[in-house]
């Protein structure tokens, strides 16, 4: 019950399609987040353009690159019972991201049940607290 190793595409570093650095982000977010103890399994992914290789509309958070900054999406997963991840910002610089991504896992530690994921939470208390946290 931990975050996992984030999941990221090459981004700008080796693809033509890339509009912004997934690698640098995902690498930042790993050194931060990985193998930190919350209440249930938590994947990230960071895409690097909107083809979203990194799958980052199906993990409990996900950053999508686009030429106006990044967006974030939460609440995706995969399995069983597959939710597609909802947006809760856009246009974020990378600064931006690693504040935004602090807010969305201290409001998930804050509200979720112990074993239940990010999308579970979402489903039980809405989207709208994750929201205001940023």
């Amino acid at each position: 019950l931990c975050v996992r190793s984030i999941r990221t595409c090459p981004g700008t570093s080796y693809c033509k399609l890339g509009k912004q650095d997934a690698l640098g982000i995902g690498m930042e977010l790993d050194k931060l987040y990985h193998a930190i103890g919350l209440p249930g399994k938590f994947n990230m992914a960071v895409s690097g353009c909107h083809l979203s290789c990194s799958e980052s509309w199906v993990r409990d958070i996900g950053l999508i690159g686009l030429k106006e900054g990044w967006q974030v999406v939460i609440g995706g997963n995969v399995g069983a019972n597959p939710r597609i991840a909802q947006e809760v910002a856009s246009g974020l610089d990378n600064a931006g991201i690693l504040k935004a991504v602090e807010k969305i896992v201290q409001c998930y530690q804050a509200s979720a049940k112990k074993g239940e994921r990010l999308g579970k939470t979402i489903e039980r208390i809405g989207l709208e607290p994750f929201k205001a946290a940023l």
